[in-house]
């Protein structure tokens, strides 16, 4: 041991090397090169408590009543000769995610290692604990309370987990390479994730048919092994103890032989070559492909063309391998590293455990579908409500919860398949969509509806129930009204098995667009959500903070006065559950760029950083004050006459699109029914104009036109409209039968003209 020196409570020394550099072979030396920091060991002066890389401490942090356990990598000096430590954390038994390993045996004792580098100051470092390995830790006699084990690793959030893993072969491997630990621990978690989340059911009751898809799993433990028989092997002649890696192994691949273990080889990647995609083979169902294509032989009386996809040269360079979790395996500062996770979690796209807010929709729609697909039976099922507040969300989860009890043997078995109409083409490619996901086999529409049509009627004991959700169903309203039809009319038939959910964003659609033999079919079974509340947002949102990790809750803190301020300024608008969380992301954006700029140089900071109520002003500001408000706010009355007209029209109709010339007749009944004086524009010979007759019908002076807005050039601020993006028209010859439709936010323009005085009496 080197000389002793001291520092403020504590005594640090560097420990003798135990190799030195002369007789260093050329392959030790460039594996050895800066570990400095592992040779560094403190001791504290109150308590004689000494750390150095590789021991395992509880860790007592501010504003956190549990205390953690963590793994030392190594032990650094900072800023004015301050000691931290960089640490690998532990998530404890309790910290796992049961409902997603359900299948695994958890002890209260057991510790799992993962991936996620973090750095602390000394001074919360509360005392040392032993972590070994699982079979040490039976062999304890007397079980300690500082004793704990560890066989497996985990990701941050405790998720996913590896397969078994040595102890012993971690902290060997932590001697020889920090940096090559930690990428191996993140490889053996995201490995795994990718085994379980693509292992099929067949695989999962077949062991043999999945033994393959867990070799690529075990890759990276492997490396463990051969990394630390390496460091076994070069330290024989220097009397240093070994670690028994033949029994590591047979941790590692338990009830299994291990191959020869041999020397670990770097060898040059190359990338993957661009080549021709294949054209992509028709799935095999229950049904077959050859069954499927005798069923349509015998409807037609002839075959028909199957469409297969061509094979078409792939565009995109070659994939590159990118590591789960950038901030995991390096040095990031730890509050951006929280800043990233915060504003990850407050996605709309973020996956969740569970739904809050939504359980009596949710028992609703469960018991419907679980009812059909257990008697067999057909149903319509329409839902309605706002964009925003869980439609769709609430299905899925429905419908996930169907496919576990599917996969238990507690319903019968049953297809699930998505249609957005705003994503097809044309309303009639619906049917070669759902044909597609029964047969296999793709063809044209107008076939597809045939053989729909027979299907549905056939009594076949091989048919399984079949769910469809039809999502954004006013897309899908045309003037014939055929596809709505058939959609609702086949759940009607004895043995179509057909289930149909319907979800549209108006609650009045059937009465208002379809006829009454479309209506008639699709029943009295409807579910209405309504927008959320402001507890109800502050709930949502509380709850995917609750899902951030343990470490960044340590560096920033949304206030719960924020988190209400922002939730009632939602709710009091439209009660969209996606407005509030972009509201308070776009609020952690704006705190992460204040806390760049006032950073004052500790790029480790233990400061807890609060998102507060200014923050989720400025957030709201920029909302409503974004480049398109301030556009439609610089418009002319005329012009927004006619987004206004648009609005309305969208309402009634309960679509999205709709022609040009019910938009105008929607302008003259606004026009004629207003009695505001605010309305009326002054002339220079006739004293007041009407609006009505000067806007749509043309009729003014050339004095007149002085004062008054030019609807001569109505076509002109149509085209305005379009070609800066505010509004999508149909090219077609007809004018009056154009297809208009907003090509922004709804909620955005409605909010814009609301605050405009000219024009928001009319909404």
């Amino acid at each position: 041991m080197l000389p002793i020196n001291k520092l403020k409570g504590w005594t640090y020394s560097f420990l003798e090397s135990e190799d030195n550099g002369d007789n260093e072979s050329p392959r030790r030396s460039g594996r050895r090169r800066g570990a400095v920091s592992n040779k560094i060991m403190i001791k504290r002066d109150k308590d004689g408590l000494e750390l150095k890389a590789g021991d395992s401490i509880e860790v007592q942090q501010q504003k956190i009543s549990d205390t953690q356990i963590a793994l030392i990598i190594s032990i650094e000096f900072g800023i004015s000769s301050v000691v931290k430590l960089e640490v690998l954390w532990f998530n404890r038994s309790s910290e796992i995610d049961l409902t997603i390993n359900s299948d695994r045996s958890l002890e209260e004792k057991e510790l799992f290692i993962t991936p996620f580098k973090d750095i602390i100051p000394v001074d919360v470092v509360k005392e040392n604990v032993n972590v070994m390995t699982h079979e040490a830790y039976m062999e304890l006699s007397k079980k300690e309370h500082r004793a704990y084990f560890c066989r497996m690793a985990s990701d941050e959030d405790g998720q996913h987990l590896s397969q078994p893993l040595s102890y012993d072969v971690v902290l060997a491997t932590l001697k020889q390479d920090p940096k090559t630990l930690v990428e191996l621990i993140g490889d053996m978690t995201e490995e795994n994730d990718k085994k379980q989340r693509t292992e099929t059911p067949t695989q999962k009751r077949n062991p043999e048919a999945s033994e393959s898809a867990s070799q690529k799993a075990r890759q990276s433990e492997k490396k463990l092994i051969n990394i630390s028989s390496e460091e076994s092997d070069s330290e024989d002649d220097r009397d240093v103890e070994e670690i028994d890696l033949d029994s590591s192994d047979e941790e590692f691949h338990s009830a299994q032989t291990s191959p020869k273990k041999r020397r670990a080889t770097s060898k040059p990647t190359t990338p993957r070559k661009t080549s021709l995609r294949k054209p992509r083979a028709p799935p095999q169902n229950d049904r077959g492909f050859q069954e499927s294509e005798e069923f349509m032989k015998k409807v037609l009386g002839r075959k028909v063309m199957i469409y297969n996809s061509l094979p078409v040269p792939t565009l995109s360079s070659p994939k590159k391998r990118t590591k789960k979790n950038d901030s995991t395996y390096g040095n990031l500062d730890t509050s951006s590293t929280a800043f990233k996770d915060l504003k990850k979690k407050l996605h709309t796209s973020a996956k969740l455990s569970s739904l809050p807010c939504r359980e009596d929709e949710f028992t609703t729609l469960y018991l419907n579908v679980e009812n059909s697909i257990k008697e067999q039976t057909g149903c319509c099922l329409y839902i309605s409500g706002t964009p925003g507040i869980g439609k769709t969300a609430t299905i899925q989860e429905v419908m996930s919860s169907m496919e576990d009890l599917k996969e238990k043997g507690e319903v019968n078995d049953f297809d699930y398949v998505e249609i957005n109409a705003l994503k097809l083409i044309n309303p009639n490619y619906a049917y070669s969509v759902l044909w597609s996901k029964i047969s296999g086999l793709d063809v044209s529409p107008s076939y597809a509806a045939l053989f729909l049509d027979a299907y549905f009627k056939e009594d076949s004991p091989s048919k399984k129930p079949i769910v469809v959700m039809v999502d954004e169903l006013d897309s899908m309203a045309t003037k014939k009204q055929n596809v709505m039809y058939n959609f609702f009319n086949w759940p009607t038939y004895p043995n179509s098995k057909l289930i149909v959910l319907a979800v549209a964003n108006t609650m009045d659609l059937p009465e208002r667009v379809l006829t009454n033999k479309i209506s008639s079919r699709l029943g009295m079974r409807r579910i209405q959500f309504i927008g959320y509340t402001f507890e109800q947002l502050g709930c949502i949102i509380d709850h995917r903070l609750s899902m951030i990790q343990r470490q960044s809750k340590q560096k920033v803190i949304i206030e719960s006065d924020a988190i209400n301020f922002a939730s009632r300024k939602v709710a009091s608008v439209s009660g969209d559950a996606r407005r509030a969380l972009q509201i308070c992301r776009r609020a952690v954006e704006i705190a992460e760029l204040e806390y760049q700029t006032s950073a004052n140089g500790d790029e480790h900071s233990s400061d807890v950083f609060h998102v507060k109520i200014p923050h989720i002003a400025k957030a709201i500001n920029e909302s409503t004050n974004s480049p398109i408000a301030q556009y439609v706010a610089s418009l002319s009355m005329a012009s927004k006459l006619i987004l206004c007209a648009l609005l309305l029209r969208q309402r009634r109709s309960g679509l999205a699109e709709n022609p040009l010339g019910d938009i105008i007749d929607e302008i003259k009944i606004l026009l004629r029914m207003a009695s505001s004086k605010s309305l009326r524009l002054s002339g220079t010979i006739s004293g007041h104009i009407d609006v009505a007759e000067a806007l749509l019908d043309g009729r003014m002076t050339n004095d007149q036109a002085k004062t008054s807005i030019r609807i001569e050039n109505f076509k002109f601020l149509i085209f305005e409209l379009i070609e800066n993006g505010i509004l999508n028209a149909q090219d077609i010859k007809s004018e009056r039968y154009r297809l208009v439709s907003l090509n922004v936010s709804q909620d955005e323009v409605m909010s814009t003209l609301k605050r405009d005085d000219q024009v928001s009496g009319f909404l």
